[in-house]
């Protein structure tokens, strides 16, 4: 395994995770499906760049199982933390009220779901984003976790074909927009549509498997990229987000052929693969300016910790404007939710140490 980090990289995760925040804050202008894609393919780099020219014997259902708990593991305790506080924010308003079997009966499920990260493969919003909402992309990363054994040996035995990379990844982002096509001639509604092509782990696996390809391309080439051509590219780049950003946020896609292509997954894998690498290989101005930022990156470094912790902070937050006797501006409530968030993820991380060993402990038991 490589342990050299590649610093450049939790900037970009910092900014992936500031336009999903932006989003569920209410702010106007957020880069949030950009940013999700940005998390996917970052996770088949990262892990294809660790683990490519590893001696570790990989294959077999037993080792993804156990390669898939041994990532997951870092940062379970703090999903299982999150959803406590959200099924205790759910209970509320019942204290003293009676409930219908149903109620309880859906939320028993959704705690079973979300406990063994298994909701998202749920076709249903009331489940697969139930709870702590953010989680399902936990819950998808555990499934791409589990796969990665298989890949990185596939990987292994095409590196050094000419060509086959950009084969690969035009195929996935085809599959992708025919399974959209499938889909919205199965069941055109919102929630089915959004759910196969957003939220589904098999869907998610295209971003995954891009990130891997960028993974094996770096490492291929990664001395080739001279600055000035990067800047270009980095330019290219930031025009092609603000474009693709602009059109899946204002355009109303009412046509068939339009909404398989705003399935907010497949028309950003390819710049989030560009923003990957780019940012992996640190040549061009834009890159290395950014870099430079010590907040973004301090928020990249610990953006894992704060995705969870965001969005139960907001949730309670909703809850206690509601019965405020006073208004309170959006931007006070934004930057109280981004201080709290930042709060909380201080305390947990006090005492993440002792949660982590016992969390392993449980594991070899």
């Amino acid at each position: 395994m490589k342990d050299n980090k590649i610093e450049s990289l939790e900037t970009l995760r910092g900014i992936a995770f500031s336009g999903i925040f932006l989003l569920h804050i209410g702010f106007p202008i957020q880069w949030a499906t950009l940013g999700v894609s940005i998390f996917f393919v970052l996770s088949g780099f990262l892990l294809t760049y660790h683990y490519l020219d590893s001696l570790l014997a990989w294959g077999g259902y037993r080792n993804g199982l156990k390669f898939s708990v041994k990532r997951v593991s870092k940062i379970y305790p703090l999903h299982f933390i999150t959803m406590i506080l959200a099924v205790a924010m759910i209970l509320v308003p019942y204290i003293g009220k009676p409930a219908l079997r149903r109620d309880w009966l859906g939320l028993g499920r959704n705690i079973i779901l979300n406990t063994f990260l298994l909701q998202s493969w749920y076709p249903d919003a009331g489940v697969n984003v139930s709870l702590n909402g953010v989680a399902w992309y936990l819950s998808a990363a555990a499934f791409h976790y589990f796969m990665f054994p298989y890949i990185v040996e596939k990987m292994r035995k095409l590196r050094g074909k000419r060509n086959y990379q950009y084969t690969i990844i035009i195929l996935i982002l085809i599959l992708q927009l025919i399974l959209s096509a499938i889909a919205l001639k199965i069941d055109s509604s919102w929630e089915f549509y959004r759910w196969i092509a957003y939220d589904m782990p098999f869907f998610r696996m295209g971003d995954f498997l891009v990130g891997c390809i960028v993974g094996v391309m770096y490492l291929e080439k990664k001395d080739t990229l001279k600055s000035v051509k990067a800047s270009i590219v980095e330019v290219i780049v930031l025009i092609a987000c603000i474009g693709i950003t602009f059109w899946d946020n204002k355009s109303e896609h009412t046509g068939f052929i339009s909404k398989i292509f705003n399935n907010w997954t497949t028309i950003y894998i390819p710049v989030a693969a560009a923003a990957v690498y780019l940012f992996a290989a640190k040549q061009g101005m834009i890159v290395k300016t950014l870099s430079k930022g010590k907040s973004i990156k301090h928020i990249g470094i610990k953006s894992s910790g704060y995705f969870l912790i965001h969005y139960i902070v907001i949730q309670y937050m909703n809850r206690i404007v509601i019965h405020m006797p006073f208004q309170v501006s959006n931007l006070t409530i934004g930057l109280s939710e981004l201080v709290l968030t930042i709060i909380f993820f201080e305390i947990y991380h006090k005492i993440e140490p002792r949660l982590l060993q016992m969390n392993c402990i449980a594991i070899k038991k």
